[in-house]
């Protein structure tokens, strides 16, 4: 049971991702799993954290990156 959510296309709002944190169980338990395959930034490692950075300061608990290089998606 829970919410599942996608975006994609550009920037989400920060009002949208605050309402993702709060389907996903609030700051105390939001898990969140970004997925950048879609982005042409996906393969930069240096920057992967910039995924990952908004969904920490929104308040998640836990923020995941899983990412399926062209390689493995194929």
């Amino acid at each position: 049971p829970g919410a599942l959510v996608i975006a994609g296309g550009g920037t989400l709002p920060a009002d949208a991702r605050a309402e993702f944190v709060k389907l996903a169980g609030a700051k105390e338990k939001a898990k969140i799993v970004v997925i950048p395959t879609a982005s042409g930034d996906a393969d930069d490692l240096a920057k992967l954290d910039s995924f990952l950075k908004p969904w920490r300061d929104a308040g998640a608990a836990s923020v995941a990156l899983v990412h399926a290089s062209k390689g493995t998606a194929d």
